[in-house]
């Protein structure tokens, strides 16, 4: 089952070119960016960023059948260290807590 939203959101991207152009390129270069190692993506319920590196963990607050786990940014469910990058995409508004998120997001992360 896929949240309303989402669904929403990908018909959006299906259905808008310019829409994908702006994000595939955002999507190119963020992964460009990315370190050696395994990535978090945060909000990845559009499942796009995963085209651009496989070794992407995808994760969002609501359900998807495309994602690899339904996640709370601010209470991630990984052992601390196991993560080379975290990218997120429009999503830092989304979240309650910011610093409780900065917080696991450098709990995560490796050094």
């Amino acid at each position: 089952m896929v949240d309303p939203r989402t669904a929403q959101n990908l018909r959006q991207w299906e259905n808008k070119p310019s829409l994908r152009a702006v994000y595939q390129d955002l999507y190119r270069k963020m992964a460009g960016e990315c370190l050696p190692g395994a990535t978090l993506e945060i909000g990845g319920g559009s499942r796009n960023f995963k085209r651009y590196r496989n070794d992407v963990v995808t994760s969002d607050v609501v359900c998807a059948p495309w994602l690899d786990l339904v996640a709370d940014a601010e209470a991630l469910p990984f052992k601390a260290g196991v993560f080379s990058n975290i990218v997120m995409f429009d999503v830092l508004h989304h979240i309650e807590f910011p610093r409780t998120f900065f917080a696991e997001a450098q709990r995560v992360l490796r050094w």
